[in-house]
C-alpha cells in the first residue's frame, strides 16, 4: 500500500533530485560548448525542468556553472582516492604516487569526472576559474610541494624547491589537458594505466635528477 509521506520531506527529495538533474544537464551543455556557448533553455530542456528552478537553486549561470565545478570535482576525489597507505612509502615513491594520481584526474575521460570543464574555460569566467584553483589545484599543488621537500631534504635552497614544484605541477597540467594539442601535432598523448604511470616515473625522475645534479 503507498504510504503518503509528509509534504516537507517530498518537497525536499524533489528539490533535491530537480538540483541533480540541472547539475547533470549543465555539465553535459558545459562540456559541449564552452561557459559563454552553453544555453540556459537548453539546460533547462535537457533537465526536463523549468527557468525557474534555475533562479531557486543557484540564481543564475555563472553560480550554476561554479557548482558543477564543485560537484565534478567531489566526483573526481571519489573516483580516484589516494590510498593513505602510501604514506608509508619512501618520500620519493610518495612523490611520484601523488604526480601519477593527478595525471590519472586529468586524464579522466568521464563527463561525471573531469573537473576541467573544457580546456578553453580554464581561462574563462574569474569566479569559476577562483573555484577550480582553490578547491582543486591548490590542493594538489601543495601536496606535490610537501613531498617535493621531503624529497630533497633540505639539500637545495626554497627558491629550488619551488621551482621543481611548479615543474612538476605545470608538467602535469600540460600532459593532462592538452590532448588536442598532442593529436595535431600526431603525438600520442599517454591514455592506459601502464602510460600513465611510465609517464609519472619519467616526470619525477628527471626532475628531482636535474636538480640532485647541479
Amino acid at each position: 500500500m503507498y504510504r503518503i509521506r509528509p509534504i516537507d520531506q517530498i518537497g525536499v527529495k524533489s528539490s533535491a533530485r530537480t538540483r541533480a538533474a540541472l547539475i547533470r544537464a549543465a555539465a553535459s551543455a558545459f562540456r559541449a560548448s564552452g561557459f559563454e556557448s552553453a544555453r540556459i533553455r537548453n539546460i533547462v530542456r535537457l533537465a526536463r525542468t523549468s527557468l525557474s528552478a534555475v533562479d531557486y537553486h543557484f540564481g543564475n549561470k555563472l553560480d550554476l556553472y561554479c557548482a558543477v565545478l564543485q560537484d565534478s570535482i567531489r566526483e573526481l576525489s571519489a573516483g580516484f582516492p589516494f590510498d593513505d597507505k602510501r604514506l608509508q612509502q619512501s618520500p620519493r615513491q610518495h612523490l611520484y604516487s601523488l604526480v601519477q594520481n593527478f595525471l590519472y584526474q586529468l586524464r579522466a575521460r568521464t563527463a561525471e569526472k573531469s573537473p576541467l570543464i573544457p580546456l578553453r574555460d580554464i581561462f574563462g569566467p574569474p569566479e569559476a576559474v577562483d573555484v577550480l584553483a582553490r578547491e582543486y589545484l591548490a590542493p594538489q599543488l601543495d601536496g606535490i610541494r610537501s613531498a617535493v621537500m621531503a624529497v630533497l631534504d633540505g639539500k637545495v635552497p626554497a627558491e629550488a624547491v619551488n621551482n621543481i614544484t611548479l615543474s612538476l605541477f605545470s608538467q602535469c597540467l600540460f600532459y593532462g589537458l592538452t590532448e588536442n594539442v598532442h593529436a595535431s601535432l600526431m603525438v600520442k598523448a599517454p591514455e592506459s594505466s601502464e602510460e600513465i604511470s611510465s609517464l609519472a616515473m619519467h616526470i619525477v625522475n628527471t626532475s628531482v635528477a636535474g636538480l640532485m645534479t647541479e
